[in-house]
Order: C-alpha cells, then sequence, then structure tokens
C-alpha cells in the first residue's frame, strides 16, 4: 500500500502533495517540514509550551513521557496526530489524524501557556464517538495530559501537554 503513494503511481499529484505524509529521514527535516506547511496556512501560529513540574522533565525526551512534546506549534487549519491512546474503542487511538479547528485559552491567558482544550475535526471513517458540537460532525475537544518519569536520583518528573503533534511530515 506504501508504494502506491508514490507520487509516479498517483493520478492526482497536486492533490497527493498536499495530503500525503512525508516521511524523511531526520527530525530535524520532519520540524522544518512541519513548520514550513504551517505559515503556509497563514494562520496565526501558536507556541504551546508544556507545564513541568521540575526544570529538569522539559529535556526528557517526548517517547519518555508518554508521546508528550515539551513545545509544539499549532495553527488553525494544521493537521495533526494524536500521540497517545485517548479512547480508544471510538477511534481516539495514537496515529489518528485531525484537523486542527479551535484553540481555546482560559481567560486572560494565551501562549505560550497551555490552551484548556484544542478542538480538532477526525475524518468519519477515523471517529465514531460523540461530536463536540451536534452541527460540527467529528468535532473533538482534546485537553492537556501528564505523563511523568523518574529520573536517576528517583525524582518524579512530569510534564503536562496536549497529545498532538503536526503531521504533514513524520519520521
Amino acid at each position: 500500500m506504501l508504494l502506491s503513494r508514490t507520487p509516479q503511481n498517483v493520478d492526482n499529484i497536486t492533490e497527493f502533495e498536499t495530503s500525503a505524509v512525508k516521511l524523511p529521514f531526520g527530525n530535524e527535516k520532519v520540524a522544518t517540514d512541519n513548520f514550513t506547511r504551517l505559515k503556509q496556512l497563514a494562520e496565526p501560529i501558536v507556541q504551546i509550551n508544556a507545564y513541568h513540574t521540575n526544570p529538569k522533565a522539559k529535556y526528557i525526551s517526548a517517547e519518555d513521557m508518554g508521546g508528550l512534546e515539551p513545545t509544539i506549534y499549532l495553527a488553525r487549519n494544521a493537521t495533526v496526530m494524536l500521540t497517545r491512546n485517548l479512547w480508544t474503542s471510538v477511534g481516539l487511538c495514537t496515529g489518528t489524524i485531525a484537523t486542527v479547528k479551535h484553540i481555546i485559552f482560559a481567560q486572560n491567558q494565551g501562549p505560550p501557556m497551555l490552551p484548556i482544550a484544542v478542538i480538532v475535526q477526525f475524518a468519519k471513517e477515523d471517529y465514531i464517538g460523540p461530536s463536540f458540537c451536534k452541527n460540527m460532525p467529528n468535532y473533538v475537544p482534546i485537553f492537556p495530559v501528564t505523563s511523568h518519569t523518574n529520573d536517576t536520583n528517583g525524582a518524579n518528573l512530569e510534564r503536562q501537554q496536549l497529545p498532538l503533534k503536526l503531521t504533514w511530515s513524520i519520521t
């Protein structure tokens, strides 16, 4: 199936170039590709920093913190992927792709603070649960979650972040 989704094997190259997920080598290339696509949306870009209970937690990898990144960048209409299983029976699983519709901050707060939630829209074939709003199909609020690990001295390190990452390009 993967080989059928290469540029030489698709009928509509324009649609392919705008919708296909890139699989480059290296995290730097992924970050560059994703930020380039984010800027192309011509929407305000929001930097969201995770909340850490200990300054050391900021330097722990996302893989060691349950898929939670120390910093994420989002904008309306960005393509994102869940980095954690939230409600598997309805399709909210790691790797499920959605589109950002709204970023909701608490009153008198804004970036880089954690938002209350990010409202995303999943494809109807990926999500079978209830919608956030009757008039907006497959809209789901994604809330910050917390992961923790222990450092070599046994200290508890926690990170609270949205379980999302940009997904135009992934490793």
